[in-house]
């Protein structure tokens, strides 16, 4: 399988990055994602890219995307909604467990050290069997979807995943969880 390289990805390579998400999206979903993620996390096997990740810092005005498209009460949230030290993970591409495990480690470890202590995410059943399988534990939110709040680009991909929940994840324990297991395979 060979070894994954993982990148922050910064300008020719952030602009195939968001290429690739929107093929793999557009091929998987039938949708074309309209936002782009603050950061974007891309990862290769020599010069093809196999998988990307994207994370969202809470902006400094308004609201981040999945505060946007979900109703929830936030103060029976699994954990704490703090700004300061709030991250989502978006823009997820990649089909392998190896791969999956590699890109929230780097994307979780780069929220870390940029303060940031609590994630959330959003999966379908299917995904969060793997991610237990991985051993992460991601705490369901009580959540609703606004479908007249998501983004005409993104749509169908509601349409066909009917199952999408909302989750909430501590960042320390993924990094503790995928640390040692992800040192073999990512350069």
């Amino acid at each position: 399988m060979g070894n994954i390289r993982i990148d922050h990805a910064q300008g020719a390579l952030r602009a195939e990055g968001l290429a690739f998400v929107r093929h793999v999206y557009h091929a998987a979903f039938g949708t074309t994602p309209e936002d782009e993620p603050d950061h974007l996390f891309v990862a290769r096997r020599g010069a093809k890219i196999v998988g990307t990740m994207g994370i969202n810092f809470w902006p400094e005005h308004g609201l981040p995307r999945l505060a946007r498209i979900y109703r929830f009460d936030w103060t029976r949230a699994p954990r704490p909604v703090d700004a300061e030290t709030f991250v989502e993970f978006v823009r997820f591409t990649g089909r392998e467990s190896r791969l999956s495990e590699a890109l929230i480690y780097a994307s979780t470890g780069f929220a870390l050290r940029h303060g940031k202590t609590c994630g959330w995410c959003e999966h379908t059943d299917k995904a969060l069997r793997i991610i237990m399988q991985m051993g992460l534990e991601f705490h369901l939110v009580e959540a609703e979807l606004r479908p007249h709040t998501v983004d005409r680009g993104d749509r169908a991909y509601y349409e066909r995943n009917t199952d999408v929940r909302l989750y909430m994840i501590d960042l320390a324990r993924i990094v503790d969880v995928l640390h040692d297991r992800v040192q073999s395979y990512i350069t």
